[in-house]
């Protein structure tokens, strides 16, 4: 039984007589907080007194403080010689210390300290989820009890939500409540017949009054339990619960926690059910998330074309509440690729290439291969000599006067610094001191070599064997990479450099290496030392060539680090753009992520489905009549604000805005987290021509923060960045291929037997096969060729004008399905229809009207200069608001249908039985409640931008009476600066909104304000047109910039 703390004050040389004495109660208090707050970590722990001569605690000059446990280890060990080793005395140490920290963690639970339990949690490891046998309450339940079990049951709720922070997970033992109960309820009758039996002793003890005390308290919590346990309390519905398809058998639910304040009961789980019923009328299937911090989860093994619902619940020891279900109410798992016309899948094709390098693999096991090429070990890096002599040796091949030829240069380092030569000099070696360009070619064979550095050796012997003028380059090439590797003594000296450095007739190739702290201790040999950048940087040498190294070498681990940055999970929109000059084509990339093209963030879900991609593709349809559902309605949205976002950053000249273009032919997955939709220049500019080289450069000036790269040199890299394994492998194979059929075809033409030739053709035939089927796996995985073709077509099917796009999307399909009471997600919804023959009307005209939009859509290519006003920064905030006007203009009759219908639709004109009730319990609230709102205009009017109109509102104020006044006060500033003005704007065409970031909720019009719940109700209000459904988003993040 774990025995109470004491605390004690003792004077040296007082033969253990206690000076002073707290009692148990107070000293559980202030032992859990000397022994945890007072020390760095209990991991760690330093006794506070030490005894070395065999002595008592204390015998030490002057006073001694200690807080020590009776009967503990600590005691009897210091009494005793140590009979076990280092390891057993660590383990044991660390077993202690453990249970000190639960015990401490418990008491701080049972007397609700909130700060000391914190305090705990961060600075032990505390076994949270581990089952208390150690007490001498909780070691009586037959099951297991943690801590977060005694902090439910004992309603400790700061506790639980702290202990739910640190990985704390409901006990699945005691999931079910009437077993807690009934354990609660013999645990206790139990412990009261012991309770009784020790308190009818006539003569108790000290330490008996003590345990009696320590028994009294452990009822006390049980009974508190059992009350506990008779008062069930479930959590509130969470909110902001919607699910999103992210493949074609995957779905993600996302929620957050209970966003109404009726309910303060803890949630220790969630619960997520499915059906293909809307009514659940049969559940498929469910998830229980344990993890509370988790936000979201991800729902596997879905049916393919089935269409689902889905409801999320929140829940505690008690039960679950009441559940919500997710927006939208029906989603259907699909995907893009489901069309009939859509391409092949790259990323499965790619798999290919690794059951080709196996038939490789096994072809060169075979036994005419070993014949011909025997696999040897030669060419595998030696173990480095850690002699005197090797120091001089290996010293000896690097260069410290570079001249006139080809070097090559190993950049190898940690964060701050760098592997140097004896002489403070980066690895060179020497290649040719004849020639001083390498060609496009060599760079590409040389980036491919730097995948396979292991096979240095082996190409090397074998292309000796058959060495000719027309591989002198690689040859040279293989000697200094196999003389840096033995200097060295590493095998993997990094990845190549993308161009060459050149200065006079001195040309660097470079390979730079990234090593860790432990990699490189064992990296540095007797010929090197490690130097730090700053200082290799500002080392000033008589050699030009290596001084200009150096101070190029910061750019080049700029570009060997950005270049492996990938992007986070999610949908890009990018922007592809290709210059070709005459020796070479070019693509525009980031000058901070050259791996992918020039980007901005969609969504964070990468898939796309078919529901969609078909709204995509249909944009440019004017005879349809159908409206966007509200998934399309917001996919049409996000790709509304990436294309304004994107086209803003490349500051590109208004003019051409107009002829860009949307591909839609595909949506391109470099990775299955990774996903791009593209946005196309007009054909003739997809990939224009050049003279020369500096007219690309003088181009790329036009895209801000943005340069180029070879397309080759961008697939490499891109390819290194999303698939690793694959542009490996293709490396190796390539690399293999390539060399052993230049070499078999040196060794035919050179042979004089038929049986050597028969042989040789045999061989070269195998390789062909080989070499054709990396070709196709290769063609099919280098989307940018097949893009820039599709690109530079004028079939429609491709592209789509980005006109179509930029325009806002009719309302969507009004569905069903809110789970809100008062407001939707959805931007375009304002509740149920009523009167169906009325709304079928309005309905009609605004299809009539979309139509008409269409077509009369204003061209953007007028040019920016013609409107001083205007800036590119709010281009197309004009565009929308011009081409409103136009269709507010051509239907005004069309509007006026629209807002009666939508008065009906809302329970103005014929009220239900449910908004009398409601009603009804409005008017009970009283009056008096008021508050003060500030409200911003969404749109152009007299008021200065970011100025909000102060408004006082009680709880049955409601938002069309916040619209009135908000657009009657505009209307009186309009008219004070201009008397004759007659466009004045008409409140029933505008809206209120709540904005937080890059979201809204718009309200309806007879929800009151005041009923706005978390994070809503922390939001910024906005008016704004009903029509232009992004102008508060893009208001407010105006303003916040």
């Amino acid at each position: 039984m774990v025995q109470p703390y004491t605390l004690r004050l003792e004077r040296a040389g007082s033969g253990g007589k206690t000076q002073l004495s707290v009692g148990h109660t107070m000293a559980h208090h202030l032992a859990s907080k000397i022994l945890l707050q007072k020390q760095p970590s209990l991991d760690d722990r330093r006794s506070i007194y030490t005894d070395n001569s065999g002595s008592e605690p204390g015998a030490s000059d002057g006073l001694s403080r200690f807080v020590r446990r009776q009967g503990s280890v600590e005691c009897t060990e210091k009494k005793r010689a140590p009979a076990f080793g280092q390891l057993e005395s660590t383990l044991k140490r660390k077993i202690k210390n453990t249970m000190i920290s639960v015990y401490g963690a418990l008491t701080a639970i049972e007397q609700d300290d909130l700060d000391s339990l914190r305090m705990i949690l961060s600075k032990n490891s505390v076994p949270i989820n581990e089952s208390l046998v150690e007490s001498p309450l909780y070691s009586l339940f037959p099951c297991k009890v943690t801590l977060l079990d005694v902090a439910l049951m004992l309603g400790r709720r700061g506790a639980a939500a702290l202990l739910l922070q640190h990985e704390a997970t409901e006990n699945t033992e005691l999931s079910d409540l009437q077993k807690r109960r009934q354990v609660v309820s013999e645990v206790l009758l139990e412990y009261e017949a012991r309770y009784r039996q020790a308190r009818d002793s006539e003569t108790p003890t000290k330490d008996e009054e003590k345990r009696l005390r320590a028994m009294d308290h452990h009822l006390n919590s049980l009974k508190m339990m059992s009350a506990i346990l008779e008062r069930p309390e479930l959590p509130g519905p969470p909110s902001e619960v919607r699910v999103h398809v992210t493949s074609s058998s995957t779905a993600s639910v996302e929620y957050s926690a209970a966003g109404s304040t009726d309910s303060a009961a803890i949630i220790t789980k969630y619960k997520i059910e499915w059906s293909t019923s809307p009514t659940f009328d049969v559940v498929d299937g469910e998830h229980i998330v344990f993890d509370v911090r988790e936000s979201s989860a991800t729902i596997r093994d879905l049916g393919h074309g089935q269409s689902y619902t889905f409801r999320v619940a929140a829940g505690n020891i008690f039960g679950f509440g009441e559940p919500v279900v997710a927006h939208p109410k029906n989603v259907k798992i699909s995907s893009w690729e489901d069309l009939e016309d859509s391409p092949a899948d790259r990323i499965e094709g790619m798999k290919s290439i690794f059951e080709l390098n196996e038939q490789i693999e096994r072809y060169r096991q075979s036994a005419v291969w070993q014949i011909v090429y025997p696999s040897t070990n030669d060419g595998a890096v030696k173990k480095k000599k850690l002699g005197l002599r090797n120091l001089f040796s290996a010293s000896s091949k690097f260069i410290k006067n570079v001249g006139r030829g080809v070097y090559l240069a190993s950049v190898i380092y940690t964060e701050d610094k760098v592997l140097c030569t004896v002489d403070d000099c980066l690895p060179v070696i020497q290649i040719e001191d004849e020639c001083t360009h390498v060609s496009s070619e060599d760079v590409g064979w040389l980036m491919k070599l730097s995948y396979c550095w292991d096979q240095v050796g082996y190409l090397q012997d074998t292309l000796n064997a058959a060495c000719s003028t027309s591989v002198f380059f690689k040859c040279k090439m293989l000697e200094a990479v196999a003389a840096m590797h033995n200097a060295l003594g590493v095998k993997d000296i990094g990845r190549i450099h993308y161009i060459p450095l050149t200065q006079g007739s001195t040309t660097f190739i470079v390979t730079v290496h990234f090593l860790t702290e432990n990699q490189a201790v064992q990296s540095q040999g007797l010929a090197m030392r490690w130097m730090k950048l700053n200082k290799l940087m500002r080392k000033k040498t008589s050699n030009a060539p290596l001084d200009f190294l150096n101070r190029e070498l910061v750019n080049i681990l700029n570009f060997f680090e950005s270049s492996q940055i990938p992007l986070d999970r999610g949908l890009y929109l990018c922007y592809l753009k290709l210059q070709t000059s005459l020796n070479t084509i070019r693509i525009t990339v980031p000058e901070n992520l050259p791996s992918v093209l020039p980007f901005v963030t969609v969504r964070s879900n990468p898939h796309v489905s078919l529901e969609e991609w078909e709204w995509l593709r249909a944009l440019d349809d004017e005879q349809t009549t159908k409206r966007p559902t509200p998934t399309q309605h917001t996919f049409h949205q996000q790709l509304i604000r990436a294309s304004g976002t994107l086209l803003r950053d490349l500051e590109l000249d208004s003019d051409t805005i107009a002829n860009h273009r949307l591909y839609r032919y595909q949506v391109l997955q470099v990775h299955p987290d990774v996903s791009f939709i593209l946005i196309l220049p007009k054909v003739e500019d997809v990939c224009q021509v050049h003279a020369a080289y500096t007219a690309i450069d003088e181009y790329n000036d036009h895209c801000k923060g943005c340069s180029s790269l070879p397309v080759a040199v961008f697939e490499m890299i891109s390819f290194a960045t999303y698939q690793p394994d694959f542009i490996a492998t293709y490396c190796r194979i390539d690399t293999f291929l390539e060399h052993f059929m230049l070499i078999i075809n040196y060794e035919k033409r050179q042979c004089l037997s038929d049986i050597d030739a028969k042989v040789y053709t045999d061989l070269l035939e195998q390789l062909t096969e080989y070499q054709q089927k990396l070709e196709e796996i290769w063609r099919a995985a280098r989307w940018i060729s097949t893009t820039t073709t599709l690109a530079r077509s004028r079939d429609p099917a491709y592209s789509i004008s980005l006109n179509y796009v930029l325009n806002p999307p009719p309302p969507a399909v009004t569905s069903d399905d809110a789970s809100d009471i008062g407001y939707h997600s959805d931007q375009g919804s304002s509740g149920k229809l009523n009167d169906t023959e009325n709304i079928q009307k309005g309905v009609e005209s605004v299809k009539v009207s979309r139509r008409r939009t269409t077509r009369g859509i204003i061209s953007r290519s007028q040019s920016v200069n013609e409107r001083a006003y205007l800036q590119m920064a709010n281009i197309d905030q004009f565009f929308r608001h011009e081409n409103t006007n136009q269709v507010q203009n051509e239907n005004a009759e069309t509007s006026i249908i629209q807002n009666e219908n939508k008065r009906a639709s809302n329970g103005y004109l014929q009220p239900t039985e449910a908004s009398n009730r409601q009603l009804q319990r409005q008017e009970a609230v009283s009056e008096k409640v008021s508050m003060i709102i500030r409200v911003f205009p969404a749109f152009e009017c007299a008021l200065p931008n970011n100025t909000a109109i102060r408004l006082s509102i009680t709880p049955l104020t409601t938002s069309r009476e916040v619209v009135a006044l908000v657009i009657e006060q505009i209307n009186k500033i309009s008219l004070q600066s201009d008397p004759d003005q007659l466009d004045l704007p008409n409140c029933l065409d505008y809206c209120l909104v709540s904005v937080i970031g890059a979201r809204e909720r718009r309200m309806r019009d007879e929800f009151p304000p005041m009923r706005l719940t978390p994070p809503w109700s922390r939001g910024r209000l906005y008016v704004r047109r009903c029509d232009e459904v992004s102008a508060a988003i893009h208001y407010g993040n105006e303003s916040f910039v």
